[in-house]
């Protein structure tokens, strides 16, 4: 008996684990038009793509419950309501590059100066804006922290 309930609650486990790993795949779409929203929604989206990242592709679209979040081959993520209105970018605040952080130009600048004068041969992997500072990771495993003004801090790591 006990191998039978053993089997049964492996078997309902199993289901289970099946059933939610299906819906995680049932709201990711490889394009805006094949997530079948509407129209205006789709040309709103795509004129603020076109507008604010030219020179982007769209990598994924997944559909959330309260937005509508668009990956781009950049790894930026965006935000849009259904209405296809511009929410935001991702709540993870992780960036590829200090342009692509929207950061102001003095802060960019600031940043870049630290990293070419103490850091020449490395190459920026990652930018995280955190609440109170940004973190700089370089390729040489470097992780440098920043006040939001870009002024350096301290090293993270």
């Amino acid at each position: 008996m006990k191998k039978f309930i053993l089997l049964l609650v492996a078997f309902i486990s199993l289901i289970s684990f099946n059933s939610c790993e299906k819906d995680d795949d049932h709201n990711e779409y490889a394009s805006l038009e094949s997530a079948n929203l509407s129209a205006p929604v789709v040309d709103s989206i795509n004129e603020y793509i076109d507008t604010n990242h030219p020179t982007t592709t769209i990598v994924e679209v997944e559909l959330e419950s309260r937005y509508i979040e668009v990956e781009l081959n950049n790894n930026i993520e965006l935000k849009f309501d259904f209405d296809g209105s511009f929410l935001g970018y991702d709540d993870d605040n992780e960036y590829v590059s200090l342009e692509s952080a929207n950061l102001s130009a003095p802060v960019v600048d600031s940043i870049n100066e630290y990293i070419d004068t103490n850091h020449p041969n490395a190459t920026i992997v990652e930018v995280e804006i955190e609440a109170q500072y940004i973190e700089v990771e370089l390729n040489n495993n470097r992780e440098l922290k920043f006040d939001l003004d870009g002024t350096y801090l301290a090293y993270d790591n």
